[in-house]
């Protein structure tokens, strides 16, 4: 078993509009534009994760892919950017959460898991993602998986 960040991508089934909601509404309130369902056809989404040592989740992909190798190719464009990815932070009025995604020429490259508290939270959560892509810039595919969760909110 290794230590450290790693990415896991989740497979969501295109059956399953619960799961895909959650997430393309997690994504929208990020943007603050319409997100929309990944066009794959009739396959699967896949979206990545970026997983700290303890399985805590850090970021989310802004995107759905096709395959996990395409998810791989963003991956692998993401590490190699990451110096030069600009974070925007968000403040939802409505509830009061603090998020952030980090941007790569403009475009959403990687978001936050989940909306925080805090500003410190967000702050130490951004740390940290940027911490794991650090870690991972060597060997991103490294500890890689595939998880299948069945149902409910993809965070």
């Amino acid at each position: 078993m290794s230590t450290g960040a790693r990415f896991q991508f989740i497979r969501i089934d295109p059956t399953d509009q619960i799961r895909m909601a959650s997430w393309i509404h997690h994504i929208s309130r990020l943007t603050g534009a319409p997100a929309e369902q990944a066009s794959v056809g009739d396959g699967p989404v896949y979206v990545w994760t970026l997983a700290a040592g303890n399985h805590r989740v850090l970021a989310r992909s802004a995107s759905g892919f096709a395959s996990i190798e395409d998810g791989w190719a963003d991956i692998e464009k993401l590490v190699a950017a990451r110096e030069t990815l600009s974070p925007r932070m968000v403040r939802l009025e409505s509830s009061r959460g603090y998020g952030w995604l980090l941007l790569d020429d403009g475009a959403p490259a990687m978001t936050c898991a989940r909306w925080y508290a805090m500003e410190r939270d967000r702050r130490e959560s951004l740390r940290s993602a940027r911490l794991g892509l650090d870690q991972l810039a060597v060997d991103p595919r490294r500890a890689g998986e595939e998880l299948t969760v069945a149902g409910g909110d993809p965070r």
